[in-house]
């Protein structure tokens, strides 16, 4: 009988969010995406048909088709995989899943260093000293970076009862980290830098970075040099740049020269593509305000688990469908792009970083400073719920994170700020645009609202003259603060006043604030479709009336002052907008 193994790897999230630049951001989901593609492969050759999670994105396509090397182009496949397939000898296919993921990785890391080795020869001494650590350190990463976890079932089990094996055998971690110095270089210093004799200096060097140049820090700064004048395109690595060597993998992995060595190299692994469209985003950087956004679906497990609790016949059926959800994810994320190109004017113009299953990232951006957020909401925002929608599950909701962020924010203050929008807009409810103004000076201000609820509120707003001026809701607001009326008092009576000045149009009645979940008609398999609310979920506890009061109050605070920024008067708004909150 056939059997169903579940695999994945750790760390992920940690390694996605250690990146320095967009770039780094790209290549690091690009990674991911590279070694579970390898697991999958390994797999195929044992059973073509084996794999359940994720489906190809060449499925359904006749056989001589699909040695297209562009059809085979992949971003975003799932780092969670599952097998179904028959197997004597479980502990055999182990190895060999093990050896394929390993050889994936350590190709990559090779792929890197012998290019950095071939195009800075000068800079690598033939001595001992650079074979014991530049060698050295390379080899630690290529073998003790991540932690494989296969877990297979007994013949007859039921892929739930697999997948919770799973999840408690990854709880029993058996890592060997070697990242005693921390992934980031700009956090640990000098000795995590990579450059050809690094950590000969270790565990002290001379004399750190910040405190003059040492011997350690010149031969840093003659690395870099060479490094960044290579064949790689302009701006690839700068010259004052100090990467680690997993930040040096990231980077270098997302250009043509380095991925056309891999794909030359090593024939037998997954196909690689060259992100030009990423290329040509990198020349947009300008002194103008820009809206970054992130976001993935709400509740995916629970959505799967509908498909593995509902009643079918067969497991093959059950395989089917779950490769059917798979596979219009990745036809969704895939053509995000096309629908963003559509959807967006000649005025507003954007780029869809990646999308991979229910992740995406992008930039909404324009040549000069013409680009508004109110631009932002009504041609991109407004609408995102509808394409989100034709990705064939509209049972599932979408978080989104929202940046409008000011020129010359570092690129890595902003992929922080931007993680933690989207987080906001799940702990705020989910089903729901968070948004955040970020200014030069690190100050920002956070504001959520659900999809179902977005453009009405914001378009009902009227101030006392019957305008659309935000500035007096916002006055009315910092008075009222600085007479502490909202935080001395535990009732939202002060605040329901201003929205019934500023918001008669919208109703703000106990069905708009909470969440109102519905049910599903399939009986076999009850699911519940969330519908956000203003605030969220609702407290379950009548003590905690107080604090709901004052998350009103919040909530409404917060609203005048990101409507203050997102829509300034047009016969005032400067080119860059005043630092207040």
């Amino acid at each position: 009988m056939p059997r169903y193994i579940a695999i994945t790897f750790a760390p992920v999230q940690s390694f996605i969010e250690k990146s320095r630049k967009l770039r780094d951001l790209y290549g690091s989901s690009f990674i991911l995406s590279f070694l579970a593609k390898a697991i999958c492969q390994s797999a195929e050759k044992y059973d073509p048909n084996s794999v359940v999670i994720p489906a190809s994105k060449t499925s359904g396509l006749a056989t001589d088709t699909i040695a297209s090397p562009e059809l085979e182009e992949y971003h975003g496949v799932a780092n969670i995989i599952y097998l179904y397939l028959i197997t004597n000898e479980p502990a055999t296919l182990e190895v060999q899943l093990t050896t394929a993921f390993n050889r994936a990785w350590k190709a990559l890391v090779d792929n890197c260093r012998e290019y950095i080795e071939e195009q800075c020869g000068s800079s690598f001494p033939p001595t001992r000293t650079t074979e014991n650590s530049w060698n050295r350190e390379w080899h630690l990463w290529a073998n003790h970076t991540w932690e494989l976890f296969i877990t297979c079932g007994a013949e007859g089990e039921s892929l739930e009862i697999v997948r919770a094996k799973m999840a408690d055998r990854k709880q029993a971690r058996n890592w060997i980290g070697i990242n005693w110095r921390g992934e980031s270089s700009t956090i640990s210093g000098t000795d995590a830098i990579a450059y050809p004799t690094m950590t000969s200096f270790s565990p002290q060097p001379k004399y750190s970075y910040e405190h003059g140049i040492g011997e350690a820090d010149r031969r840093i700064d003659n690395f870099f040099t060479a490094l960044s004048s290579k064949q790689l395109p302009e701006s690839a690595i700068e010259p004052n740049e100090r990467l680690s060597i997993p930040e040096l993998i990231k980077r270098l992995i997302t250009y043509k020269v380095v991925v056309t060595r891999l794909c030359s190299n090593y024939p037998d692994l997954p196909i690689v593509k060259y992100p030009e469209k990423f290329t040509k985003l990198q020349l947009k950087e300008s002194n103008y305000w820009k809206g970054w956004f992130q976001g993935d679906g709400d509740r995916m497990g629970a959505y799967i688990n509908k498909v593995l609790t509902k009643k079918l016949d067969s497991a093959e059926q059950q395989n089917t469908a779950l490769q059917q959800f798979s596979k219009d994810m990745l036809d969704w994320g895939e053509a995000l792009q096309g629908v963003a190109d559509n959807t967006l004017g000649n005025r507003l113009k954007g780029r869809i970083v990646y999308a991979g299953g229910d992740d995406f990232f992008g930039v909404l951006y324009h040549d000069d400073d013409i680009l508004t957020p109110q631009d932002c909401l009504e041609q991109w925002w407004y609408g995102f719920k509808d394409i989100w929608k034709t990705c064939k599950h509209e049972k599932i909701t979408v978080s989104t994170g929202f940046l409008w962020a000011a020129p010359n924010v570092p690129q890595r203050d902003l992929l922080q700020h931007l993680r933690q929008t989207e987080k906001a807009a799940k702990t705020a409810g989910k089903d729901r645009l968070a948004i955040r103004v970020l200014f030069n000076s690190g100050n920002h201000l956070d504001w959520s609202c659900p999809w179902q609820h977005l453009q009405t509120l914001l378009e009902s707003y009227q101030d006392r003259n019957g305008g659309k001026n935000w500035t007096h809701i916002y006055n009315d607001i910092a008075t009222l603060e600085s007479r502490h009326a909202f935080h001395e008092n535990s009732d939202r009576s002060i605040a329901e006043g201003i929205l019934d000045i500023y918001f008669k149009a919208f109703p703000f009645s106990d069905v708009e604030l909470w969440n109102s979940p519905t049910s599903d008609s399939d009986e076999n398999a009850p699911y519940q479709t969330l519908q956000g609310g203003l605030l969220g979920q609702r407290p379950q506890s009548n003590k905690q009336q107080q604090a709901e009061n004052k998350r009103f109050n919040q909530w409404v605070i917060d609203l005048a002052k990101i409507g203050f920024h997102l829509f300034p008067p047009p016969d005032s708004r400067p080119k860059t907008l005043p630092d207040r909150n």
